[in-house]
């Protein structure tokens, strides 16, 4: 486990150790984080709360959050969506189905070289590849109401 950085992008983040929350009913909240090694985890445990509530999950991002691959957990339309900045044209990214009914939930992302899988309490919810783009962070957003992030973690090995 690798000690956690934290740092507000866009959003009234409140940061405590291992521990993130942004109110964002109307705007998005971006918070980068550490560096993603050749072989890296994050996990975390998040619980939200408003209408239709988004939050997601970034990899290989810069201070911009603009290029990179993003996994986003939409309760509103009950699925997670992979999408990539650098083939955003291409299809508008991918979608994949997936069962969300918990306001809360654990969190396991994986990026070893160039997979990523995605882990929702525990099942598997989503495996891809990435090409395009290494080195950069990993990040957390939210949109659409409020998120919490707790026991926040990322593990290299």
């Amino acid at each position: 486990e690798e000690p956690l950085q934290m740092q507000a992008l866009t959003g009234e983040w409140k940061l405590e150790k291992n521990q993130a929350e942004v109110d964002a009913p109307y705007d998005f909240g971006a918070l980068l984080l550490n560096p993603v090694g050749e072989t890296s985890r994050l996990s975390f445990d998040v619980e939200v709360d408003g209408d239709c509530p988004s939050v997601g999950i970034a990899v290989h991002v810069e201070e911009t959050f603009t290029v990179g691959y993003y996994l986003l957990i939409d309760f509103g339309r009950r699925r997670i969506e992979f999408k990539s900045g650098v083939r955003m044209t291409e299809r508008g990214g991918q979608m994949f189905p997936y069962e969300v009914e918990l306001k809360s939930f654990h969190v396991d992302v994986i990026a070893d070289g160039t997979i990523l899988e995605a882990y929702v309490d525990g099942k598997i919810a989503l495996g891809t590849r990435m090409y395009d783009q290494t080195g950069g962070c990993f990040g957390l957003y939210a949109s659409d109401g409020k998120a919490v992030f707790r026991d926040i973690k990322v593990f290299h090995a």
